[in-house]
C-alpha cells in the first residue's frame, strides 16, 4: 500500500489512489462553480428580456385600441390582474384577456379604457394607464 503524507499534516498519512480520486473530483469543482454561475446568469437574462417584452414590447409595436371590459368594471386588488373583454376592429368584435397593473388609474374613454394589443399575442392585451401615458407624451 502506498501513503502520500502531506507536509502540513504529517501524522494523517492517506492511501495514493483514494487521495488521487479525491483530489480529481475536488479539480472540477471551480469548473462546476463556474458553470452554474454562466447558468444563472443566463436565466436572469431570459427573465430579464421576458419582462422587457411583456411590458414595452406592446407600447412600440401594438396597436392601440379602445377596450370595453365584458364585465363592465374593471378588477380591484393589489396585484396584476386579468380580465375579459373586447374591442372591435373593421366592424369585426375581437375578444381579448387584458391585463392591468393594480392601484392604476387607466386612460379612459367613458366606459372604455386605451390597452395596447400585444403583436406576438393578439389574444392579449395591455391597459395603458395614464402615469405611462404621460411618460410617452400621448396625454398633456
Amino acid at each position: 500500500v502506498r501513503l502520500l503524507v502531506d507536509p502540513s499534516r504529517p501524522g494523517v498519512p492517506r492511501e495514493a489512489t483514494y487521495a488521487r480520486e479525491q483530489a480529481a473530483r475536488v479539480g472540477w469543482l471551480p469548473w462546476g462553480l463556474g458553470l452554474g454561475a454562466l447558468v444563472a446568469a443566463g436565466g436572469l437574462g431570459w427573465e430579464l428580456r421576458r419582462l422587457f417584452r411583456k411590458e414595452v414590447v406592446p407600447l412600440r409595436l401594438g396597436a392601440l385600441v379602445w377596450l370595453t371590459p365584458d364585465d363592465g368594471f374593471l378588477p380591484e386588488g393589489r396585484g396584476e390582474a386579468e380580465f375579459p373583454a373586447h374591442y372591435f376592429r373593421q366592424d369585426v368584435k375581437q375578444a381579448v384577456r387584458a391585463r392591468c397593473r393594480p392601484q392604476r388609474a387607466p386612460v379612459r374613454n367613458g366606459d372604455k379604457v386605451l390597452a395596447a394589443v400585444v403583436p406576438s399575442e393578439p389574444g392579449w392585451c395591455r391597459v395603458i394607464d395614464e402615469e405611462l401615458a404621460r411618460k410617452l407624451g400621448w396625454v398633456r
